[in-house]
């Protein structure tokens, strides 16, 4: 290995940023990364049509954050194109799906909205460390609607029954 100024451990989000900094300030930099590809947890994979983000990272700014690195060192961030599917897995069909597919009813997620919004912050508290699927079984039976608010929700971590 040659000598340089500094070494930077892990080619993630962070360790990339790091180094290039660096880098842009004049130092000698080494990034070292364990994995085979670059990016940490930031990671997607093409499956059946659908980009799956299997990553904890979700890079999506107005040009304030992550853009602005780019811009200090002299690159380029290009932002894809944004996606107005919500990808779902099936487990009935052991299939990707668009979430549009599994709401055919909006007005049963506009109810949940109106449920929510009007429930008080007390009446809310008591729902605290219980399964958001059975509040939301309470107000609705569409499986398309409870799939939706499970995904979008980080409240589906502390469920017994995330899947």
């Amino acid at each position: 290995m040659s000598k340089c100024d500094v070494v930077v451990i892990g080619a993630g989000a962070a360790g990339l940023t790091a180094g290039a900094l660096l880098a842009a300030e004049g130092k000698s930099v080494q990034v070292l990364e364990r994995s085979p590809h670059l990016g940490g947890r930031a990671l997607a994979v093409e499956d059946e049509g659908f980009t799956v983000n299997l990553g904890g990272h979700l890079i999506e700014d107005s040009g304030s954050g992550i853009t602005k690195v780019f811009e200090h060192v002299g690159k380029r961030l290009i932002h894809g194109e944004v996606s107005k599917e919500m990808p779902v897995w099936d487990n009935e069909t052991r299939t990707w799906g668009s979430i549009r597919d599994r709401i055919p009813n909006k007005s049963e997620v506009k109810k949940i909205i109106k449920v929510l919004t009007e429930t008080s912050w007390d009446e809310l508290e008591e729902w605290d460390d219980r399964p958001l699927r059975q509040w939301l079984v309470q107000h609705t039976s569409d499986q398309g609607v409870i799939d939706l608010y499970e995904n979008i929700s980080v409240l589906e971590c502390m469920t017994d029954n995330w899947w």
